[in-house]
């Protein structure tokens, strides 16, 4: 079976886990939110179900992770990972993760970890201190670095400055940078790289701000307030990105610790850009390790491993937890798991009385709309009888209707007789017709031929008077006109003589 530092790979999928992350709503300006927001991503990333308890409960889009818890996603198998500034077990789980993102004592009590159960598994994101050792630590470290963080080869002027946690790491200081400098505390991150791209220096008075590093990558010297009593690789020892390169080199690229380090800042500053990649990779492979630590501390794969837990940490951080400590914090996990589940009960039962109440709301719903459906059926009844009524009336318009077709009935059949009569009178009528209309062409015949013969001799009664006109205009006639009057004389008295 494979192993990674000890610990036992066994064939849980990373899946099977639920893992919340408890967190501020996300803030580009607070590193701390932007890490536990980019843990779940990477998480995520390795096949692993993750959400987000906002301590708030806003839910809201962002590039990290979308899958947000509640409480009711909280049971016995879940584990919940919460930041160092986070006091007792809000969501009273009984899997718990503390992830020292700074030293406590920082941004919280330095007794908070006395609110703890001793069982705790605890991981640091550094160690933000001189006096721990960094090779006793587990370590988890992941960076989020915006891609608009990059060198845009800008005319380069000025300086700039920050102070964010200065006072809680630095107890007097002494101001190192020029007067006529841009402060860049309030100024939103894309201002910031912005400035970063215009200025030659920037001053860091905060020694753990991962603004030297967005620096450097910009093209802009950070040149950090060296911490009292600390030097360079010392104070290199206690940050995250440094922990790659333990017992390999002793310093970074592109990162002046204080006035005398800038040269050496300015000689390196181009391999800032590589060396954050190796730095990024290696906080990868920090995300592997805690996968396979929580796997086996909470499923007892590997009991023979000296877990990094509340109560054995004692010694390594200087906290001092007494017998006593860790019995009241053991009594106050045990409250609070007890106040957890009396919470859960009281939910529960005021689920119920919900449900109760929605429930005679159903009911007197019901009841309502059971009255107002007895009321339409009376509607419906009264709607019945006067239909059947009005059905009666149609019943008896119906026979009536029958009566009138049975009297039409007979009417179309003494038509339909009388149409035939008069059908025959027609065809008799037709007939005749056709009789005399064979007399009418028959004479129209004998008329054409009278008319033909009318025309004929019309036309031989024109050939004859042109002849005997030119007869009478011709010369012969002219001179034989003696002799016929002589002729029609003889002719005359002979046929006067035959008359008598």
């Amino acid at each position: 079976m494979a192993t990674l530092n000890g610990i036992c790979m066994n064939e849980l999928k990373f899946s099977e886990m639920k893992i919340i992350i408890y967190t501020p709503e996300l803030n580009f300006k607070v590193g701390g939110i932007i890490v536990l927001h980019n843990l779940a991503k990477d998480l995520v990333d390795n096949g692993c179900n993750v959400m987000l308890y906002v301590v708030n409960g806003t839910k809201y889009e962002n590039i990290f992770c979308n899958n947000f818890a509640t409480i009711a996603d909280v049971d016995d198998a879940t584990i919940v990972v919460y930041p160092e500034i986070v006091e007792g077990n809000p969501l009273n789980a009984k899997n718990v993760v503390r992830w020292m993102l700074c030293d406590i004592g920082v941004h919280c009590s330095r007794d908070i970890y006395k609110t703890w159960g001793s069982n705790d598994l605890v991981f640091h994101f550094s160690t933000f201190n001189a006096k721990y050792d960094p090779h006793s630590i587990e370590l988890l470290y992941i960076i989020w670095i915006d891609p608009a963080v990059k060198n845009k080869k800008m005319a380069r002027s000025g300086s700039c400055y920050l102070f964010k946690k200065a006072s809680a790491f630095h107890k007097n200081i002494r101001l190192i940078h020029p007067m006529d400098a841009v402060l860049i505390d309030n100024c939103s991150n894309e201002e910031i790289i912005e400035i970063f791209n215009n200025k030659e220096y920037f001053y860091c008075y905060d020694p753990y701000s991962f603004y030297t590093s967005m620096a450097a990558l910009c093209g802009c010297i950070p040149i950090v307030y060296p911490l009292e009593g600390l030097n360079k690789l010392d104070w290199l020892k206690t940050r995250a990105m440094f922990q790659i390169y333990l017992d390999k080199q002793d310093n970074v690229a592109g990162i002046a610790y204080g006035f005398d380090d800038v040269k050496y800042a300015h000689e390196t500053l181009c391999n800032v850009e590589k060396e954050q990649m190796r730095i990024v990779k290696f906080g990868k492979r920090t995300v592997i390790n805690f996968i396979n630590r929580i796997k086996a501390y909470f499923h007892n794969d590997n009991k023979s491993y000296q877990f990094k837990t509340v109560a054995n940490s004692t010694n390594l951080f200087g906290w001092h937890l007494s017998k006593e400590d860790v019995h009241i914090a053991t009594l106050k996990q045990a409250l609070g798991e007890r106040n957890g589940r009396l919470q859960e009960l009281n939910q529960g039962l005021s689920e119920r009385d919900v449900q109760i109440v929605n429930f005679n709301q159903a009911v007197n719903e019901r009841e309502d709309q059971i009255a107002s459906l007895k009321q339409v059926v009376v509607e419906r009844d009264v709607q019945i009888v006067n239909l059947n009524q009005a059905v009666n009336e149609r019943e008896g318009q119906i026979a009536s209707l029958k009566q009138v077709v049975v009297e039409r009935d007979l009417q179309i059949v003494n038509l339909n007789q009388a149409m035939n009569e008069r059908d025959q009178s027609v065809h008799t009528l037709t007939e005749t017709v056709a009789q005399r209309d064979g007399v009418v062409a028959e004479r129209d015949g004998q008329i054409d031929k009278l008319r033909w013969d009318v025309s004929e001799r019309d036309a031989a009664v024109i050939e004859r008077e042109n002849v005997i006109r030119q007869i009478l205009s011709s010369n012969s006639w002219r001179l034989s006109r003696p002799l016929r009057t002589l002729k029609t004389f003889f002719f005359t008295k002979n046929t006067g003589r035959n008359k008598y």
